[in-house]
C-alpha cells in the first residue's frame, strides 16, 4: 500500500476567526486523524486509539523532534518543551515501554532481576530498578526489557532501543 498524504481540503479552508483555532493547529491535527485512518485501514496498528495523554502526545512529539512545532506542541499540551523533548525521545527509541521508562517512579523488583543490570554496570548502584554508574543509567521497564538512559545536563534521556539482556545497552 501507499501512505496517506496531507488532507488537502485542509488547506483550503480555515477555521473562523472567532473559534479560537489556528490553522496550523487544525492542519497538524487533520494529517495526523489522516496517518491513523490510514494505519487502521490497512491494518499495520489500531491507530493508537487506546493511548493515554502522554503516549499520544509523545507518539506527536516524535515527529517533531528537532523542529520548532515541538516546542508549539509543548505549550498548547501545557507541559515543558524539555519534557515533551524527553518523552518524545523516548517514543522515537521504544513507543509506550520506552515512555512508561522514562515517566515511571523506581520500583522494587526482585534483587535477582537486577543482577545482570549490576553485571552490565559493574561500578553501578541499585535504586530500586535503577542502576547508575556516572552518566549512564539502565532501568529495567515492567516489560522486562533493559532501557539505557544517558544523563544530559540535569536530564535523563532514553538513547537506545530497549533490550532484554542490559550487556547490549553498554558500549
Amino acid at each position: 500500500m501507499g501512505s496517506p498524504g496531507q488532507p488537502a481540503a485542509v488547506r483550503a479552508l480555515a477555521p473562523p476567526r472567532s473559534s479560537g483555532v489556528d490553522v496550523r493547529d487544525l492542519i497538524a491535527l487533520a494529517t495526523d486523524a489522516a496517518h491513523r485512518a490510514w494505519e487502521l485501514a490497512s491494518g499495520d496498528t489500531d491507530g493508537g486509539l487506546h493511548l493515554t495523554f502522554e503516549q499520544d502526545l509523545a507518539r506527536r512529539a516524535s515527529h517533531l523532534l528537532g523542529t520548532p512545532e515541538l516546542a508549539d506542541l509543548a505549550h498548547r499540551a501545557g507541559v515543558s518543551a524539555r519534557q515533551l523533548t524527553s518523552w518524545a525521545a523516548a517514543w522515537h527509541q521504544a513507543g509506550p515501554g520506552g515512555l512508561a521508562a522514562t515517566l515511571d517512579e523506581p520500583t522494587d523488583p526482585h534483587p535477582e532481576a537486577l543482577t545482570e543490570g549490576l553485571e552490565a554496570l559493574p561500578n553501578g548502584t541499585a535504586n530500586g530498578n535503577r542502576i547508575t554508574a556516572g552518566r549512564t543509567q539502565l532501568r529495567l521497564g515492567r516489560d522486562a526489557l533493559w532501557y539505557r538512559f544517558d544523563q544530559h545536563f540535569s536530564d535523563w534521556t532514553l538513547t537506545r532501543s530497549p533490550s532484554p539482556d542490559p550487556r547490549d545497552l553498554v558500549d
